[in-house]
């Protein structure tokens, strides 16, 4: 990178350049940016999980009050007939 400054002295317009090697800047961004781009791979996979894991859970839980609704109604007959 050049970077050029301009100043006057005396009258006369002097310019001062200054050089600037950016190549390890220029490298660890690159760097960086493999490793958002990573990770945005990672967040998405992680994501598909989750929502796996949650329809999954649903589905357990669904299962399970059906099954508890019916042990609770299998419950209540011989109740009623000790009642009745």
């Amino acid at each position: 990178m050049v970077r050029f400054s301009r100043f006057f002295t005396a009258g006369v317009v002097r310019i001062i350049s200054v050089h600037e090697d950016v190549t390890q800047l220029k490298l660890a961004q690159e760097d960086l940016q493999e490793a958002k781009d990573q990770l945005s791979v990672y967040a998405k996979a992680l994501e598909n999980k989750v929502e796996e894991r949650t329809t999954s859970l649903r589905d357990s839980y669904r299962s399970l009050e059906g099954f508890l609704y019916h042990v609770a109604h299998d419950l209540r007959a011989p109740l009623r007939a000790t009642r009745g």
